[in-house]
C-alpha cells in the first residue's frame, strides 16, 4: 500500500514545542534563584509562554496571509498570557497583581484578541456553508487554536449523543444512501459497559474501605469513561456510512467523517486484509476494514500526535460490504459517464 508521509517531525515539535518550553520554565521560576527575583521571574515567565505559543500559532498558518498570521499572533499571545497567569506560584501571581501596569497590558491583550476573534467569527459562521458543526468549528477557531476548537466541538457533540440524544432515526440527509456500520462494534461495546459498571462497583467497595477519596476519584473517572463509551457506542449507530449525490462520506460514529468525492475513486473492491487494521489508511478505526477504496488522487489521513500521510488506498468497515460496494460502483460509473 502506498503511503507517503505529509508531515515531518519538526511539525510534531511545532506543535509540542511551546509546551516543553513552558514547562521548563514553569520549573525555572521555582528555583532559589528566582524566588529571590520575583519580578523577573514573573516577566520571565510571561514572555516565554506568550513568545513560544505567539510564535508556534504563526508558523502554523504560515502562507495563509498577513491578516490571519497577525490573528494568529494574536491569539497565540493572548493564549500564552492566559496559561501562564494560571500556572504561576501564588507568590509570582501576587507580585503581578501589584503591577497595575502588567495587569492593564494583559487585560488589553486579551480584550483585543476576544473583540477581533468576535469579529472573525461572525464571519465564519456566515461563510462555513450549512453544517452546524463546521460552522461552529470555523467560529470557534477564531477564539482558540483550531485542533483545540475541534477537540471541544467534538467533545460537546459525544456528550451530547451519550446524555440526551435516545433513540431517534439515524443521521442520513436527504438524497443520500446510508450503509451500517456498527452490528459487529455492538455486542463488543456492549459487554464493555456492562464490565465497566460492575468495576466501577467493586472498585468504589473495596478502595473505599482504605482510602475515600481515591475510591471517589476513581468512581468519577469511570464514569467518565462509562459516559464516553456509551456515546461512541451510539454514534455508530447514528453515524453511517453515507452515499451522496456526488460522493461517498466515510464516517465511522464520531471518529471518522471524511468525504472522497466520486471523481476521485479509481476503485472499489470487498477485502478484509489489504489494509491494515492500525494502519492511518484505515478509516474505520476500531475494527479491521473490509472495504478498500483505490484513489486517483492521494488522500492525506491525520492520527493524534502522529504524522500525516498520503496515501492512494484507504480501507473503511461496512456491515455488507458487497452491498455497498455494488451501490459504490454504481454510483461511480454514474458520474463517470
Amino acid at each position: 500500500m502506498p503511503l507517503t508521509f505529509a508531515r515531518s517531525p519538526p511539525d510534531l515539535a511545532l506543535r509540542l514545542g511551546p509546551f516543553f518550553l513552558m514547562a521548563l520554565a514553569g520549573l525555572a521560576v521555582r528555583t532559589p534563584w528566582m524566588a529571590e527575583h520575583p519580578r523577573l521571574a514573573a516577566a520571565l515567565f510571561l514572555w516565554i509562554a506568550m513568545d513560544s505559543l505567539a510564535s508556534a500559532q504563526v508558523l502554523a498558518m504560515r502562507g495563509q496571509g498577513r491578516v490571519v498570521a497577525a490573528r494568529a499572533a494574536l491569539a497565540g499571545m493572548a493564549l500564552g498570557a492566559v496559561a501562564a497567569v494560571a500556572g504561576m506560584t501564588p507568590p509570582l501571581r501576587t507580585i503581578l497583581v501589584d503591577m497595575p501596569w502588567a495587569v492593564a497590558a494583559l487585560a488589553l491583550l486579551v480584550g483585543a484578541h476576544v473583540a477581533w476573534g468576535l469579529m472573525g467569527a461572525r464571519a465564519a459562521w456566515a461563510g462555513a456553508g450549512g453544517d452546524r458543526k463546521a460552522r461552529i468549528t470555523a467560529a470557534l477557531s477564531c477564539l482558540i487554536p483550531q485542533p483545540l476548537a475541534r477537540l471541544v466541538v467534538a467533545e460537546v457533540s459525544l456528550l451530547h449523543l451519550a446524555l440526551f440524544r435516545w433513540g431517534g432515526a439515524p443521521d442520513v440527509p436527504a438524497g443520500h444512501q446510508a450503509h451500517t456500520c456498527h452490528r459487529e462494534l455492538y455486542p463488543l461495546l456492549g459487554g464493555f459497559i456492562a464490565v465497566q459498571v460492575m468495576e466501577m462497583a467493586v472498585t468504589d467497595v473495596v478502595v473505599g474501605l482504605h482510602h475515600r477519596t481515591a475510591a471517589t476519584a476513581l468512581f468519577v473517572l469511570g464514569d467518565l469513561a462509562l459516559v464516553y463509551t456509551l456515546g461512541l457506542m451510539k454514534s455508530l449507530r447514528q453515524r453511517p456510512v453515507l452515499l451522496g449525490p456526488r460522493a461517498v462520506r466515510v464516517r465511522f460514529g464520531l471518529l471518522v467523517d471524511r468525504t472522497i468525492p466520486y471523481a476521485d475513486i479509481q476503485a472499489v473492491r470487498v477485502a478484509a486484509d489489504a489494509v491494515p487494521k492500525r494502519s492511518p489508511a484505515n478509516l474505520s478505526r476500531l475494527v479491521a476494514p473490509n472495504v478498500v477504496l483505490t484513489l486517483r488522487r492521494p488522500l492525506t489521513c491525520r492520527r493524534f500526535l502522529r504524522a500525516e500521510v498520503r496515501t492512494t488506498m484507504v480501507g473503511l468497515y461496512v456491515d455488507e460490504p458487497a452491498a455497498f460496494v455494488r451501490a459504490l460502483d454504481w454510483r461511480t460509473a454514474q458520474e463517470t459517464t
